[in-house]
């Protein structure tokens, strides 16, 4: 079983929105099997593009002091 959070709205009128955050458990549908953290055979492998880096920088006034 998997807990799931849920919010549902319950009353809305002009300028207020009232919320209700809740949880509640449910089965999952399916439970990939996992060897470990860094298992990823449940994924599709696929061929990766070449990274392309830019030769001039946009933004390194924005990113000046990061």
């Amino acid at each position: 079983m998997a807990t799931l959070p849920v919010i549902l709205t319950l009353a809305r009128s002009p300028g207020v929105c009232t919320y209700v955050y809740d949880s509640f458990q449910i089965e999952a549908p399916f439970l990939p099997k996992c060897r470990g953290p860094g298992d990823a055979s449940n994924f599709d492998d696929y061929e990766e593009e070449p990274l392309r880096i830019s030769g001039t920088e946009k933004c390194s006034k924005e990113f000046a002091e990061f």
